[in-house]
């Protein structure tokens, strides 16, 4: 396929040399190219190819420097349209769809369709709410004015099958959880609540804060007898085997209402495996933050249904109830043409921050970055006692990461605490290798744990899962650490979801790596008292984005450094990601 054949994905080539042999074309033709692309944008997170925004522009974005161009809007339509074998109109089969501009691999045109559909049909789908009984239980569970953003977003879902939280860390995702939940129960007593997240990880640290935060609120004892006391990762809720999901359409999971954690992590096709396995009549409730990282798979669909950061206005019929729950005269009502299909109306915004005061430095440095403030984001570490802007060099952030763990492998001397206490610091990279990478930075890290005589064979070293293992309950990201038990034998210990530890043979889980340096990506789901990032020096480098620098700056709890020059950092802000879509467009925004 001209020069780009040694630069493209292998089954990015063979999907482009597949479409030409079906319609005996050359495999160089424009249709063989667009396949090809159409497979290589998936694996960069777009779920379809936007041909409106692509034609006339360099064939694969200009990045393996092909000098030819794609054609007009009007021609590459229609070639595509002439390729009926394998190109379908909305409703029909072919490996590839165009519905209108854009253009799908069948499978993930017909993700994101049932997604679509099955929203849609849950936001116009009423549900019965005693609002005599809701208004009571609002006043009592948010007595303090300094929460009417959570108050407003448990009324807001008290009434609907569908309902997002969304919202940065510490503005109250997870005590409005609590309480709607509680709003739910003492609305009907028998509802069946299941709670997931992507890794287990997050799945941990949701219920523990759900625990946590059971004890604040003024819940009735029956009431919190009811509510949930573990979490699943999402893939061990749905009973995936390594092939398949055990619970779908045909058998759906026993369920009232399901909480999805960290929805932001949860790409178009997982999001499409739970929506066939929810009950027609069950809630869906997701939790997350829209400014954060989309998932590493195709598609953003936490960011398409929230608007990718548009404001949340809701319909005069949304404003009015909110009025009649809470007498809340803030809410802003917009004429839409037809507002009960629109899906601002589902969405509650937490936007006050009850972690960080006024001048913490790390509320600054995440604002600024979501804005694209570049100018803003470099002067708050002149100012802030809690962030710290550090050169760019890969050998200072490795002995900041080596003074912190080996602090904690010399004070403490089991698993568990251990585990514990290398879980209050972590050092994040943007790319795996290289100078700047997770590898090599794990590799120093593991190498002076060995001078110091903290590690020696396996023994101690922080592991990740990177596989599932459903047969025993662990999953990719699950965090552990190797042991050298007192039969002398080395196991792996770890952290299930109750917060007791399990030991396991290394070799019955192969798939792990060391996880003293981590990808933000993989840190996704977890939080930190410190954290450190590196970024590569490369300020053109195509992964250092606005969201991969907040998701890392709002993974810390008291301290951020970032080792990065001013120049790496104000290109990072400035770069958004924008992926390839219809799902915002097929929701109403």
């Amino acid at each position: 396929m001209s020069d780009t054949s040694n630069s493209l994905p292998p089954l990015s080539l063979a999907f482009g040399d597949f479409i030409a042999r079906q319609t005996e074309q050359a495999s160089d033709s424009v249709l063989a190219r667009t396949a090809a692309w159409l497979s290589w944008s998936y694996t960069q997170g777009d779920v379809c190819l936007d041909l409106a925004e692509k034609c006339e522009q360099p064939w694969f974005d200009g990045v393996f420097m092909d000098e030819d161009h794609a054609p007009s809007l009007d021609d590459w339509r229609m070639v595509l349209s002439a390729g009926t074998r394998c190109v379908a109109a909305p409703h029909d089969y072919a490996p590839m769809v165009l519905d209108g501009n854009r253009l799908y691999l069948h499978r993930y045109y017909h993700d994101e369709g049932t997604i679509a559909g099955a929203l849609l049909q849950r936001m116009n789908t009423s549900v019965h709410c005693d609002e005599t009984v809701l208004r009571s239980s609002l006043s009592r569970l948010f007595p303090d004015v300094r929460f009417v953003e959570q108050q407003r977003a448990v009324a807001l879902a008290a009434n609907r099958l569908f309902s997002v939280i969304a919202g940065g860390p510490g503005t109250g995702k997870t005590t409005s959880l609590v309480a709607l939940l509680a709003v739910l129960l003492e609305q009907q007593a028998t509802l069946r609540i299941a709670v997931a997240a992507p890794t287990g990880k997050a799945a941990a640290r949701m219920m523990e804060s759900m625990q946590n935060m059971q004890l604040q609120l003024p819940l009735d004892a029956t009431v919190r007898q009811a509510l949930p006391t573990q979490a699943a990762t999402i893939h061990r809720l749905l009973g995936f085997d390594g092939h398949r999901f055990r619970h779908h359409a045909e058998r759906p999971l026993a369920c009232d209402v399901l909480v999805i954690d960290e929805a932001s992590m949860v790409d178009v096709s997982l999001m499409a495996a739970i929506i066939h396995a929810l009950p027609a009549h069950a809630r869906l409730i997701l939790l997350g933050d829209r400014d954060q990282l989309a998932s590493v798979d195709a598609g953003s669909v936490l960011g398409d249904i929230t608007g990718h950061g548009r404001a949340i206005n809701y319909s005069p019929t949304t404003h009015d109830y909110l009025n009649r729950i809470m007498g809340d005269g803030e809410c802003t009502a917009v004429d839409h043409s037809s507002a009960s299909e629109h899906i601002a109306d589902c969405v509650a915004l937490l936007q006050t921050s009850h972690r960080f005061g006024a001048d913490s430095g790390i509320a600054q440095l995440a604002e600024a970055c979501n804005r694209g403030d570049s100018q803003t984001a470099v002067s708050c570490f002149d100012h802030a006692d809690d962030i710290q802007l550090a050169a760019g060099d890969p050998d200072a952030a490795a002995k900041q990461a080596i003074a912190a763990y080996c602090a904690c492998y010399r004070q403490h001397r089991n698993p568990n605490d251990l585990l514990h206490a290398l879980g209050q610091f972590r050092l994040l990279c943007a790319v795996r290798q290289g100078r700047f990478g997770v590898e090599s930075l794990n590799r120093q890290v593991a190498r002076a744990l060995r001078a110091e005589g903290l590690l020696y064979g396996r023994h101690g070293m922080l592991q990740m899962i990177t596989r599932n293992h459903p047969t025993h309950h662990v999953f990719n990201g699950d965090l552990g650490i190797i042991w050298r038990d007192s039969d002398g034998q080395e196991r792996l210990h770890i952290r299930m979801p109750d917060g007791t530890l399990k030991a396991f043979s290394p070799a019955m889980l192969p798939d792990g790596e060391a996880a003293w340096a981590m990808t933000v990506h993989k840190a996704q789901g977890s939080e930190f008292d410190q954290v450190a990032l590196l970024l590569h020096d490369d300020p053109n480098h195509a992964l250092l984005t606005r969201e991969l620098l907040y998701t890392a700056i709002t993974r810390a709890r008291q301290h951020f450094t970032l080792y990065a020059t001013p120049e790496v950092l104000t290109a990072t802000i400035e770069r958004h990601i924008q992926r390839s879509s219809g799902l915002a467009q097929r929701l109403g925004w």
